[in-house]
């Protein structure tokens, strides 16, 4: 592990976070935890409130004392949601910043526009000086190849802040992509500003993420994160 990777590329990946028993657990908390959701959509947000275990893995010593060694600060969780490519849902996800962020209730502060509700809570496009202050995990429980939409990342993307939909690709050369491959138990950790886009699965099988944002800092104003573990 490699902490100056992450502040130079905007990602890295932590091999064997978990171990099979680990796993195992995780998969069979999940099913019984959101068994009538995952029924509904291959992916599910609010799973701080939804599952207890997803919880708990979140704000662990284990995550957190992770995050700190990576990028220095007193790192808790303000978002998760899990997201699963399966051959009844395959999609293809284009190249973009993960901007949004969920929020207690809507306020207007400056710097913080695109409003919309998800699930019934508050999620707004927030400004760079905060989504500079955010890491995010993407916690594998399946494998993820170039066969099942992999997660593909523009190294250094990140360092050029906040885009607009129009620069996201302008000025990154083609052929700069990395394929993050991982294997069931490893995790991805990466800044929400770096660019990331994944392909439509050519063979697509279960390809669960636990995705859980972080940050370390308040947010300003009288706004506050709707989660925060």
């Amino acid at each position: 592990m490699d902490d100056g990777e992450l502040l130079r590329d905007g990602f890295c990946l932590i091999r064997e976070l978990l171990n099979s028993a680990e796993l195992v657990s995780l998969r069979t908390a999940i099913n019984v935890d959101l068994r009538d959701l995952i029924a509904e959509s291959a992916n599910r947000r609010g799973l701080l409130d939804r599952s207890p275990n997803i919880a708990e893995l979140a704000a662990s010593t284990r995550v957190t004392a992770l995050l700190n060694e990576l990028a220095d600060g007193s790192w808790f969780a303000v978002r998760a949601v899990l997201f699963d490519k399966t051959p009844e849902a395959n999609w293809h996800v284009r190249w973009h910043q993960d901007q949004t962020i969920a929020v207690r209730k809507r306020l207007e502060v400056d710097g913080f526009d695109g409003w919309s509700e998800k699930e019934g809570v508050c999620h707004v496009q927030a400004p760079a000086e905060v989504l500079e202050n955010m890491l995010s995990l993407r916690l594998h429980l399946d494998d993820a190849g170039p066969d099942n939409g992999a997660l593909q990342v523009l190294p250094g993307s990140h360092a050029s802040g906040k885009l607009t939909e129009r620069s996201r690709r302008g000025s990154w050369g083609e052929g700069t992509e990395i394929l993050c491959t991982a294997r069931a138990g490893d995790a991805l950790v990466m800044s929400p500003l770096l660019l990331h886009a994944s392909s439509i699965a050519t063979r697509p099988s279960h390809r669960r993420i636990i995705h859980i944002d972080y940050s370390c800092d308040d947010l300003p104003g009288e706004l506050n994160w709707h989660w925060r573990l």
